[in-house]
């Protein structure tokens, strides 16, 4: 999702009261997350990995966009066919 939809949204989520506290009330914890958002980038995507026993990325999924996680359905099949194959 682009930065600018993605700040909309969360700035609609907060106006409408769908999302509350979004910044934290201690003082000092709001101050670290209001300048972590001007300066650095929060906005970067996640994923999940599967690693076989020695360490060793076997599966990935990188998230492209907030919503495009990896399903708990699609990490499941991965597990059987990993196991069946070990």
């Amino acid at each position: 999702m682009p930065k600018a939809k993605l700040l909309t949204a969360a700035a609609a989520a907060g106006v409408s009261g769908r999302v509350k506290n979004f910044l934290p009330k201690d003082k000092q914890q709001r101050s670290f997350v209001a300048d972590s958002m001007r300066t650095q980038d929060v906005y970067i995507q996640g994923g999940t990995w599967i690693f076989d026993k020695q360490g060793i990325p076997v599966w990935s999924h990188i998230d492209d966009s907030p919503e495009n996680h990896a399903s708990i359905d699609d990490v499941e099949e991965k597990l059987r066919e990993l196991k069946d194959n070990s």
